[in-house]
């Protein structure tokens, strides 16, 4: 797919290599790149491998601004109610989702108070902690007090995204795709909702819905709450 990997302007124009030691992630791949080698030359040199796909995951996890990397976890997580065909929605990820929306205080407390009662099998917990830990600190409160672990929230995120990648069986590699692009959607200003239809279609500079969102929104609804949370 042609310039598949441009125009992320909402990614930090640095090298790969930096934000993925900045998040504790290591390549299973072995590219011949060299160390300063840009974000959009390494997800090319991983597309090329034959089995690059959690390599992509971890470089879009580490370098996806923090909202939007907790909101593409969200859309993973919501894929698991689809294949397990639950209309079930977990505290955790509507609390996540809120906070998403309108990243404030007291939405971040409602995801401390929803993961604190959560059962061992809810699958939000992973993106319900990436969001708890998205401004590098432990969570609201005291817990504002501590650093989190380097990296904690983008592990939180890859972790949500493959165990979405990892259910969908014969499907997997249309989902790989669908993934792929929600975080490239994001990444471009979008709000990350691409359909399947969207991602046999060739991204390109004039793909019109590349503008449909202003640079610093997830989605219309959310834009008079733009506030930084990394």
């Amino acid at each position: 797919m042609t310039g598949r990997y441009a125009n992320l302007k909402k990614v930090l124009d640095q090298p790969a290599a930096r934000a993925l030691a900045m998040c504790n992630f290591v390549l299973d791949s072995k590219l011949d790149l060299p160390v300063k080698a840009s974000i959009e030359e390494t997800l090319n040199a991983l597309e090329s491998t034959d089995d690059g796909s959690l390599d992509i995951f971890r470089v879009l996890s580490a370098v996806l601004p923090a909202r939007e990397g907790v909101w593409w976890a969200c859309l993973a997580t919501r894929d698991l109610a689809s294949v397990a065909n639950s209309g079930d929605v977990s505290p955790i990820l509507s609390a996540t989702e809120s906070w998403v929306f309108k990243p404030t205080e007291e939405n971040l407390h409602s995801i401390k108070l929803a993961l604190d009662s959560a059962t061992v099998d809810d699958e939000s917990t992973l993106c319900g902690t990436a969001a708890l830990f998205a401004n590098g600190r432990l969570g609201p409160g005291e817990l504002d007090e501590f650093e989190a672990p380097p990296g904690a929230s983008a592990m939180m995120i890859f972790g949500s995204v493959v165990k979405s990648w990892s259910e969908y069986g014969e499907n997997i590699i249309n989902h790989e795709n669908l993934l792929i692009e929600r975080a490239l959607n994001l990444a471009r200003g979008g709000d990350g909702k691409v359909t399947v239809q969207q991602v046999v279609s060739e991204v390109t500079d004039d793909d019109p819905d590349l503008d449909e969102f202003e640079d610093d929104d997830i989605a219309d609804e959310i834009s008079e709450n733009n506030e930084e949370s990394n």
